[in-house]
């Protein structure tokens, strides 16, 4: 019973999704709200078909996680509302894979060899996110969110990486949190153990300026210019961007 109505709660959510970054998703998602796929598909036409995912539909795969988990983000990361945590997100995706749900990077399998590189989707949500066997420091301590395991249909999935992707965030704004970052720096440190697999690693001033703040940049660009919902997009060093004050609309 207690199953049957989460199942139902999600689904519910899943309708209003969007609501504060207006927009809608042009195919329905999975009762869990991650799956863009079904579980049918091979790797192949995965991988193919996340090529020809919009720039829109990334921002709406991102929105989508944010209304799910939107006390857990706001909790975490404290942000003062929905659209902050959107355009984070889309600043994230921006930096890491320009907004490209199909886009692998460091590839090897899945099913063999061990490479922490190996990541897939909008935000590179590497092997190290998933349940796995090899090897990889586990990640058990954001159990609002479900790990999925390491495996195909799970990895090339873009609504699953978009989701991991959030889940890998979260495990590293805990571990910044334990070494007293707060504010800016939490978002910063987040970003940075994302990144490099550890938030403890001494960080050079010029690479937190290229990594951590260009996607503070970034995201301030998304909310000001309003492009939340749309195909518009930035990109990593786009003189458009102001970057003054990168986390100036982070309060």
């Amino acid at each position: 019973m207690k199953r049957k109505f989460g199942l139902i709660l999600v689904m519910f959510m899943l309708i209003f999704a969007l609501s504060s970054c207006d927009g809608s998703l042009d195919r329905q998602l999975d009762a869990s709200g991650d799956r863009y796929f079904t579980t049918t598909k091979s790797k192949a036409e995965m991988i193919n078909e996340s090529q020809n995912i919009s720039k829109k539909k990334v921002k709406e795969l991102l929105k989508v996680q944010v209304d799910v988990h939107w006390s857990l983000l706001q909790s975490t990361f404290n942000f003062g509302n929905k659209d902050q945590a959107c355009a984070f997100l889309m600043g994230m995706a921006t930096r890491e894979s320009t907004l490209q749900g199909g886009l692998e990077t460091s590839g090897s399998q899945v099913e063999t060899g061990f490479n922490p590189s190996h990541a897939f989707g909008a935000l590179q949500a590497a092997e190290p996110a998933y349940v796995n066997d090899k090897g990889y420091t586990p990640e058990k301590d954001v159990p609002e969110m479900t790990q999925y395991k390491l495996e195909n249909k799970n990895f090339y999935d873009p609504g699953v990486a978009i989701h991991m992707g959030i889940r890998h965030l979260v495990h590293f704004a805990l571990a910044a949190k334990k070494i007293n970052k707060n504010g800016n720096d939490l978002l910063r440190y987040s970003l940075i153990g994302y990144n490099k697999g550890h938030v403890d690693e001494p960080v050079s001033d010029n690479w937190m300026k290229e990594y951590a703040d260009e996607i503070g940049a970034l995201a301030g660009w998304y909310l000001k210019e309003k492009h939340l919902t749309d195909d518009i997009f930035t990109w990593t060093g786009d003189p458009r961007v102001d970057r003054s004050n990168p986390w100036g609309w982070y309060k």
